[in-house]
């Protein structure tokens, strides 16, 4: 059995969606004999919304995938752990200005 090395630094938990997420709903409401109608209504979701998630159209939400687990019996959402480094998030990390740091340089001139 090959062991992990042990975290170094801090861990970050996370939720992410299983792949096939869309083949595995529609198996388990076929298999409960289920129309999309009747699912949608019973976790209160469209059913256009739930029929995009199904054809991978769309992702759902977690809340959704959540909601979907529940009713539906199945495992769609698997939680991660990953060790937070600092090359995952650089210190001096450049990042795309934002609107509001566009529009300072304006507000400054005119309160001069």
């Amino acid at each position: 059995m090959k062991m992990r090395p042990a975290p170094r630094g801090p861990l970050e938990e996370s939720e992410e969606l299983v792949e096939g997420y869309g083949r595995i709903i529609k198996r388990a409401r076929d298999k409960a004999g289920l129309k999309l109608e009747v699912v949608a209504e019973k976790v209160n979701e469209k059913e256009s919304y739930l029929d995009a998630i199904e054809n991978g159209r769309m992702r759902p939400t977690l809340v959704v995938a959540h909601k979907l687990e529940k009713e539906l019996g199945v495992k769609l959402v698997e939680k991660t752990v990953q060790e937070v480094t600092a090359e995952a998030k650089p210190a001096g990390r450049f990042s795309e200005p934002t609107l509001a740091d566009m529009l300072a340089p304006a507000k400054k001139k005119k309160g001069k």
